[in-house]
């Protein structure tokens, strides 16, 4: 078992990069989206960018597992 302060400190700072990159997610989407004129290719950049933040929660996650394998054995 992985200690809870662990468990705290590992998901804390992956939901502290997902906050980030978030709250950060208009501007850097409208600068983005202003380049592109196609629709698809917005729509595109749009879901690649929620895959980003995905990732991001995915990423805290596998840490988080990462953490419980090396605490077995």
């Amino acid at each position: 078992m992985i200690p809870k302060e662990r468990v705290y400190l590992v998901l804390g700072a992956g939901i502290i990069a997902y906050k980030q990159a978030l709250l950060s997610r208009g501007e850097r989407l409208e600068v983005t989206l202003g380049q592109i004129s196609d629709r698809e290719a917005r729509v595109a950049a749009i879901n690649g960018d929620d895959m980003r933040l995905l990732r991001i929660l995915s990423e805290a996650l596998e840490a988080l597992n990462n953490e419980a394998d090396g605490q077995e054995g």
